[in-house]
């Protein structure tokens, strides 16, 4: 029995960690950070990676949304952060945050970021039927 809940308990941890491989998590903890220095990291390595893992680039897209909703937009990092995490996502072509980008350009503040938000969003391909919503994005799904 004991060896069965062991099993059980490592099938359920790999289940968990299976939408990541092992740099795509670690890319994922940055972008999941609370310091925006890491978050800038994250969001550096996905824009010289690029990435195929659509959960990824959604986790980036939700970081962007999460930043504008109730991030410091007094940080001194908070501009050269977002800026980052726009120009990776428009590096991705996904026409599928081509809404959210949208949106976040109305909420920019500095001409810094809405210069990034601008040319990210003509980065995207044609927006794709099935857009990103961060409203109803959970993320723990996508974090291991």
């Amino acid at each position: 029995m004991k060896q069965l809940i062991v099993t059980l308990l490592m099938l359920f941890t790999f289940s968990a960690h299976a939408a990541f491989d092992s740099k795509e998590s670690v890319y994922a903890d940055l972008l999941n950070s609370k310091n925006l220095q890491n978050v800038k990291l994250g969001a550096k390595a996905l824009h010289h990676d690029l990435p195929d893992n659509v959960e990824l680039w959604d986790l980036a897209a939700f970081t962007i949304w999460s930043m504008n909703d109730s991030g410091d937009k007094n940080n001194a990092e908070f501009d050269d952060t977002i800026s980052w995490l726009a120009k990776a996502i428009g590096e991705s072509k996904r026409g599928r945050y081509q809404k959210l980008l949208n949106e976040q350009l109305k909420l920019a503040q500095s001409n810094k970021v809405k210069r990034y938000f601008k040319g990210a969003i003509k980065e995207l391909n044609n927006a794709e039927d099935l857009q990103f919503d961060a409203a109803n994005y959970t993320v723990q799904a996508a974090v291991s």
